[in-house]
């Protein structure tokens, strides 16, 4: 859209817009097909990014740092799974 001054056309300027999504919308989103129902995806300050799957590296690690936490916080009494 142009706005008219003294004869001349202007441009005129386009605001920056980010829409700030809720929960809601991710749901309808899914529902409508957007994502598929295994993606996964992350909702921050009502920004949507999509998350990279779980390697096997990530997944040895987890698994290693939960060992050690059930060592020092539980003492192996009981089982804590991340």
């Amino acid at each position: 859209m142009a706005v008219l001054t003294e004869n001349k056309i202007k441009p005129k300027k386009t605001e920056n817009f980010r829409y700030k999504f809720k929960v809601k919308d991710i749901e309808k989103m899914y529902q409508a097909g957007v994502f598929r129902e295994d993606e996964k995806i992350e909702l921050l300050n009502g920004e949507i990014y999509r998350l990279s799957p779980i390697g096997l590296r990530h997944s040895i690690v987890v698994d290693n740092l939960n060992k050690i936490l059930n060592r020092i916080v539980l003492q192996d009494k009981d089982i804590l799974n991340v």
